[in-house]
């Protein structure tokens, strides 16, 4: 269970996309498929903050719906201070996000 008082992600905040295998099960029919298909996958998106020193300190981790801008950007608004500098890997679901230089 998530805190309803945690605070936000500030100052500098990596933020990234990634798919989890989701099996059910132990058979083959519980394996996920390969790329970017959603089908048998738990699609997650991360937040990290970052230090001075450019380690990741505090992380907030969510189940999306898929990997839409709206899904991505609705993710970075729950959890991200406004005004911090939000860094990506360039995804086309990041774009148009305030303060975000993508990074590769």
């Amino acid at each position: 269970m998530v805190g309803p008082d945690r605070s936000v992600l500030r100052e500098t905040v990596e933020v990234d996309e990634v798919s989890m295998p989701f099996r059910e099960g132990g058979g083959a029919e519980g394996r996920s498929k390969k790329g970017r298909s959603a089908e048998g996958k738990m699609l997650l998106a991360g937040a990290a903050m970052l230090a001075g020193d450019g380690k990741r300190r505090r992380i907030r981790l969510k189940e999306i719906d898929d990997y839409s801008a709206d899904s991505l950007h609705g993710f970075i608004a729950d959890i991200v201070e406004p005004g911090a500098q939000v860094v990506t890997d360039g995804w086309s679901g990041f774009p148009g996000l305030p303060g975000s230089p993508a990074r590769g």
